[in-house]
């Protein structure tokens, strides 16, 4: 049989120029390498459900990050609502984001958690492609936390993050799932797990920092940080150790915390305060802080009784610190997208519609766990349905709502950068 890529690229193209459906499009891109080549060079020629200038690009800055919404009860139905031309992208079908929980986005991939079942994925919601990654049932419970009902379904895995494109292994012959790690936050304990592609289980980072918010990768290190501003960095490739890097900025506890990095390099901790004033079970976000992480001439003395919380011990701090926490009044040109994603930062001059000095922002889903597990009131649906997520400018310290987006979703919105290859 002749292969494929034998044919003409005239052919090639006339082909491409009679698709007219996106789905289509994608599946002709995956047929081999030239298949995709002629998709790369003939942009222009695509349908356009979803603009491809929207689309993360092998050879291209990555564009801004899309808001991907479940469209109302049904959640196989999904739309894409871009902040650069104000618009919602779709209607998208993927039935396997079906009775799937999503617990972070990383390089355009959905970190998913089966709501009835036990499986996990990776699924790229334009490809429909997946990956399978260890079950619920492969992870290793933390000593001290609960390990039944609520504590054991879906809503085990907090929030997790991929630390290289999946992707990248179509168009890499010599691509390696083995450097494909995914990080998790677990349990009620809010503990750091990870894997790699291929493996069986789930393995717990010993002497983990417990009530953990947020991760990222920075500088060849995961860095992880908890509700009390108590950033720690974990050494995969090295000893395996858990490390915190400075004294905690400040004493807030009603909040949730990210960290990010800047477009400078930087690593940045963010402060989102949330009001629970007009209603105790719902929350509203009401301020944020950011701080920049420095380094110091002298290293600093840790703070009276310093220690953080393990699974098993209180562990003091017997050593000096190298960096600080500062403050920081403004993002200049930067703005951040934050939420269940895996947290960025982009310079806004270098995108239509993004405003600098900005906090893009979305709900974590705690209210709307309450809806899937079927165990909400049907008076309570509306009120944990709503979505807490919007524009906040730190130049006068405003919100502004997404008026083209529906606040009441069943399945929060995530920021995803949409990648179609």
């Amino acid at each position: 049989m002749a292969s494929l890529d034998g044919l003409s690229i005239d052919l090639l193209q006339l082909i491409l120029e009679k698709i007219d459906n996106h789905r289509d499009s994608l599946q002709f891109g995956s047929v081999c390498r030239q298949f995709r080549s002629i998709i790369y060079d003939n942009l222009h020629l695509l349908p356009p459900k979803l603009p491809f200038c929207l689309c993360a690009h092998p050879s291209k800055p990555p564009p801004l990050p899309l808001l991907m919404q479940c469209l109302d009860d049904e959640t196989e139905n999904i739309s894409f609502f871009s902040i650069s031309d104000g618009r919602n992208h779709g209607e998208f079908i993927v039935p396997e984001i079906r009775n799937k929980w999503i617990v972070g986005s990383s390089y355009g991939w959905l970190f998913t958690v089966d709501i009835h079942g036990r499986d996990i994925q990776l699924l790229n919601p334009l490809t429909r492609a997946q990956v399978n990654l260890p079950s619920l049932d492969a992870f290793q419970h933390p000593d001290g936390g609960f390990t039944s009902g609520e504590f054991n379904d879906f809503g085990f895995v907090e929030k997790a993050v991929i630390l290289s494109d999946p992707s990248n292994k179509g168009r890499n012959l010599e691509g390696n799932d083995d450097c494909i790690l995914a990080v998790a936050i677990i349990s009620n304990l809010r503990v750091l797990s990870f894997c790699r592609i291929g493996d069986d289980k789930w393995t717990n980072a010993e002497g983990s920092l417990t009530h953990l918010q947020d991760v990222i990768y920075y500088e060849g290190q995961i860095y992880g940080i908890n509700y009390m501003g108590i950033a720690v960095v974990y050494d995969i490739a090295g000893d395996k150790k858990m490390k915190q890097i400075a004294n905690a900025p400040d004493q807030l506890f009603v909040v949730d915390r990210y960290l990010v990095e800047s477009t400078n390099g930087d690593l940045l901790q963010v402060v989102r305060e949330i009001d629970y004033r007009y209603d105790g079970d719902v929350g509203k976000t009401s301020e944020f802080y950011i701080y920049k992480l420095e380094s110091v001439d002298e290293p600093i003395v840790p703070a009276e009784d310093n220690f953080y919380l393990t699974v098993n011990e209180r562990v003091p701090i017997r050593y000096k610190f190298n960096f600080k926490w500062v403050d920081m009044e403004s993002l200049g040109d930067q703005a951040l997208f934050l939420g269940q994603n895996y947290s960025l930062c982009v310079r806004a001059a270098e995108h239509e519609g993004c405003k600098p000095n900005c906090i893009y922002f979305t709900e974590h889903g705690s209210g709307h766990r309450c809806i899937a597990r079927g165990n909400c009131k049907s008076e309570d649906i509306d009120k944990y349905s709503i979505c807490d997520m919007g524009t906040y400018d730190l130049g006068d310290e405003s919100f502004q709502d997404f008026s083209q987006v529906n606040a009441k979703r069943l399945v929060p919105p995530i920021w995803i950068s949409p990648n179609p290859w």
